[in-house]
């Protein structure tokens, strides 16, 4: 079925994302969702999900807020 029929036959209040496959998309999605079938999308911003499925973008982020990380680097 297709997840469209499942929101409107459904109804749900909130909306928990299930794998991190779904993430991205849902996050993309997240206001359309909630105009049109009035369901709370629990998601995090595209740009958070993004720093989090890279490694490097992770260990920037840390890094630049004051987390302790091991020393990392890219390979040649």
């Amino acid at each position: 079925m297709e997840r469209s029929k499942i929101l409107e036959i459904e109804k749900p209040k909130f909306i928990f994302i299930g794998t991190d496959v779904e993430l991205e998309i849902f996050s993309k999605k997240k206001k359309h969702i909630e105009e049109k079938y009035g369901s709370i999308v629990i998601v995090s911003k595209q740009e958070v999900i993004q720093i989090g499925d890279d490694k490097w973008k992770t260990y920037k982020f840390m890094k630049e807020n004051g987390f302790y990380t091991p020393d990392s680097s890219l390979s040649n």
